[in-house]
């Protein structure tokens, strides 16, 4: 059997998030169920026949992206990058994960410093996010290069943190 494959069939049951599922208790797809139906099979030859068949199904719908395979890592970074964006509650994004896997905050550098109309901040991210201040607060003028750190609030919304400044709330902005 391809070794390749074989690493991509393991990952993919090793994973367990072959595909995004709006619904919490849908079943798995079709060519996952494939692949798991092999471990029933009582003959070596045909269990290692029905694995190199469903995992070479696989290895193609992956090649189509039709079945996207992802790690947490993975999942901790994309959380990461919505980050004050509200979604739709998908599987997806939640998983049945930790409440320690949640994205509570994010640290980053200011790459731009800019505001808007009413003199609140606008501030882009050295991750491409894109923050607008959206209270009264007075800060000092940030500079591109210094550390901010974006938190979840108490109540809603988000405060931001410039370096060793006060906090201040803002919104993430659509990019």
């Amino acid at each position: 059997m391809n070794k390749s494959l074989l690493t991509i069939g393991v990952a993919a049951l090793g994973c367990g998030a072959v595909a995004a599922v709006a619904a919490d208790n849908a079943p798995p797809p079709v060519l996952m169920k494939s692949v798991l139906a092999c471990r029933a099979l009582g003959n070596d030859g045909a269990r290692l026949a029905c694995f190199d068949r469903a995992v070479s199904e696989l290895d193609g719908a992956i090649a189509r992206n039709d079945v996207v395979v992802v790690d947490k890592a993975t999942m901790r970074e994309a959380r990461r990058g919505i980050f004050g964006f509200s979604l739709p509650r998908i599987k997806l994004f939640q998983s049945g994960d930790s409440a320690a896997e949640q994205v509570e905050s994010i640290d980053a550098k200011l790459t731009g410093v800019g505001s808007n109309s009413g003199g609140g901040l606008l501030l882009t991210l050295d991750t491409g996010a894109r923050w607008q201040q959206v209270d009264t607060e007075y800060i000092n003028q940030p500079k591109p290069g210094q550390k901010i750190v974006i938190r979840k609030a108490t109540i809603s919304g988000y405060m931001a943190k410039i370096e060793n400044g006060r906090g201040f709330r803002v919104r993430r902005l659509a990019e």
